[in-house]
């Protein structure tokens, strides 16, 4: 659904996120540290900065930042 590009979010059919798209993004939230290898998928790449970008995402970084300490 994101490659083809008519979506912006994992599921539903409007302009906001769901569970999904929490749900699938706090398993890959550190994928810069972490080295996923997602420089290949541009639509995966926007998806998650869309998800970055959502000020209660932007709220707990704080907390996750000082749970996942830089290596």
């Amino acid at each position: 659904r994101l490659a083809k590009g008519d979506r912006k979010w994992l599921a539903g059919s409007g302009d906001s996120p769901t569970v999904a798209d929490l749900a699938v993004a706090s398993s890959m939230h550190l994928w810069k540290r972490e080295k996923f290898p997602i420089e290949g998928f541009p639509a995966l790449r926007r998806w998650i900065g869309r998800v970055e970008g959502l000020e209660c995402w932007v709220q707990t970084q704080g907390a996750v930042e000082r749970a996942f300490p830089e290596k």
